[in-house]
């Protein structure tokens, strides 16, 4: 970019945006499509990215992107992913693929047919698939129990981690919201719950009681020991 234009100092606060590699990736993804151009009325028709289904993906990919705080050091870049757009996440040294919109049924291990809004593999690390999801109340209201099937399937094949994420989840990481969700990690049980004491679990309650699920996803993701102490944790919950 020449410096009348993408660098103008009007452009400042963009500098760190603007990227000649993305700009390559863009327009060659342009070109290779080309013969699949077609008119439209308006740009308002225009999918960002065609595998994602709902605007709380795309949010989704975003605040994963503005992540970066609580001296985190995250980088997410698109890649092709078993043959599709997806993307490179790495967190300090640990490396993500992310695939968008998987289809997953029995042939993959899976008793009920469902379609993960992403899953999240593990690169450089041993461990499962996360199969996220982000339910946005209006469509999900009415279908929880199916919902709750599919993710239970998932789960009992034992072959992912389930996790889901609503609107505020992610707008959160936006536009910061108070009080918006009852947390089960900030509750007087676990004060007089003795498994917490005999569990060592008092430092992971007290590190993860302000957290919504985004920001415990971002904590797995960085360091997936954390989930065995989150298996003990609901454990002595349901005892307490």
């Amino acid at each position: 970019g020449c410096y009348q234009c993408l660098y103008a100092y009007k452009q400042s606060r963009q500098i760190g945006n603007i990227s000649r590699q993305t700009a390559l990736e863009t327009f060659n993804q342009i070109l290779n499509s080309r013969h699949k151009v077609r008119k439209i009325k308006s740009i308002s028709e225009i999918s960002i990215n065609s595998l994602f289904d709902s605007e709380l993906e795309k949010k989704f990919i975003e605040a994963l992107k503005r992540a970066s705080k609580n001296n985190r050091q995250i980088s997410l870049k698109p890649e092709i992913y078993n043959n599709k757009q997806g993307y490179r996440l790495k967190l300090n040294d640990t490396i993500w693929m992310i695939e968008p919109q998987v289809d997953l049924d029995k042939e993959k291990g899976v008793d009920i047919k469902s379609k993960p809004d992403f899953i999240i593999y593990p690169r450089n690390e041993v461990g499962r698939p996360i199969a996220v999801f982000t339910d946005g109340f209006e469509y999900h209201k009415d279908i929880i129990h199916e919902d709750s099937k599919k993710r239970m399937a998932l789960i009992q094949s034992g072959k992912y981690i389930v996790w889901s994420l609503s609107w505020k989840d992610v707008e959160n990481e936006f536009d910061p919201i108070s009080d918006y969700y009852k947390n089960p990690f900030d509750s007087s049980l676990f004060k007089t719950n003795p498994l917490i004491g005999k569990l060592s679990l008092q430092n992971i309650v007290e590190s993860v009681s302000k957290k919504t699920s985004f920001e415990l996803l971002l904590d797995v993701l960085e360091d997936t020991s954390i989930l065995d102490k989150l298996y003990k944790y609901v454990f002595a919950y349901s005892f307490g």
